[in-house]
C-alpha cells in the first residue's frame, strides 16, 4: 500500500492537485512555439547568391541595353516617391486616429507606414545599385553612399 506511505502521500497531492506543466497545457506550448520558430527562422537565414557575377554580366545575360536600365532607374525612382508620399499619408492618418484616441488603429497605421517606408528603402537601394553599376552591394555602401550624395 504505497499511497499510506507519507512520501506516497505527499507524490500523489503533487500530481494529482498541483501538476503544473499539465494546467499550462507545457507540451501544447512547446510544440506551438517550436512551430513557430520553425516559421521565423527562414527568413532570418542569409541566402546565398546563386550566381556570383557582375553588373555588366548580368546586363549583357538579360540582354538590357543603357536605355532599358535608365527606364528602370525612372521607374524606381518614380515608386520610391510614390511609397514616401503613401507613407506620409498613413502617418498623418496614424496622427489623426492617436488624436482621436483610436490607439489600435493608430498602431495599425504606423504599421503601414514603416511597411511603406520599407518599401521606399528598398526602390532606393535597387537604385544605387543600377547607379552604381554594381551587385551585391551591402547595406553599409548603400547608406554610405547616400550620404556621400547628400553632403555634395
Amino acid at each position: 500500500m504505497k499511497f499510506f506511505r507519507p512520501k506516497g502521500i505527499i507524490k500523489g497531492a503533487y500530481n494529482t492537485f498541483a501538476n503544473v506543466p499539465r494546467w499550462l497545457s507545457w507540451q501544447q506550448l512547446h510544440l506551438s512555439s517550436s512551430a513557430l520558430l520553425n516559421l521565423i527562422k527562414p527568413i532570418y537565414r542569409k541566402k546565398e547568391a546563386t550566381r556570383k557575377e557582375t553588373f555588366e554580366q548580368a546586363s549583357k545575360r538579360l540582354q538590357l541595353v543603357p536605355e532599358d536600365l535608365h527606364n528602370r532607374a525612372r521607374n524606381l525612382m518614380f515608386q520610391s516617391l510614390l511609397y514616401f508620399s503613401l507613407s506620409l499619408l498613413a502617418f498623418a492618418y496614424m496622427l489623426y486616429l492617436f488624436w482621436h484616441l483610436d490607439l489600435v488603429a493608430g498602431f495599425l497605421a504606423a504599421l503601414v507606414a514603416g511597411l511603406y517606408l520599407i518599401k521606399v528603402f528598398h526602390c532606393r537601394f535597387w537604385l544605387f545599385q543600377i547607379k552604381h553599376r554594381r551587385l551585391g552591394c551591402t547595406w553599409r555602401e548603400w547608406w554610405s553612399g547616400a550620404l556621400r550624395k547628400s553632403k555634395k
